[in-house]
């Protein structure tokens, strides 16, 4: 997510052909994991279990195809720039573990971009 910048989830959102994480979903549209609702959370691990995680679970219960824009084979992509696991790696880890080990059972299609079950 990169504020105001031409080719990022930002410009997504700002297209008008997005929704965001207010819990409807509709068929014309897509969902889009927007930047953080609540200015209360301010560590990492804040962000992560009351807004990615849901936002992923939930979309997972629905059987949702997810597309990034981002590739998860790009070392780049997975490190922040504190040096730690980002986000992204994190979506990309929780997405792609069995729903045995407590993950979404999701498989990355590298050629398309997408996850799906």
């Amino acid at each position: 997510f990169a504020k105001d910048q031409p080719n990022g989830t930002d410009a997504l959102i700002k297209s008008g052909l997005t929704e965001s994480i207010d819990g409807v979903t509709s068929k014309t549209t897509f969902n889009v994991l927007n930047e953080v609702p609540n200015p209360s959370w301010t560590t990492d691990q804040q962000i992560w279990d009351n807004l990615n995680e849901p936002w992923l679970r939930d979309a997972a219960s629905r059987n949702d195809v997810i597309r990034v824009i981002s590739d998860p084979n790009n070392p780049i992509n997975l490190i922040n720039d504190k040096g730690q696991i980002s986000f992204f790696a994190r979506e990309h880890n929780l997405l792609t573990t069995s729903v045995s080990q407590g993950g979404l059972g999701y498989t990355y299609n590298p050629l398309t971009y997408t996850y799906t079950k």
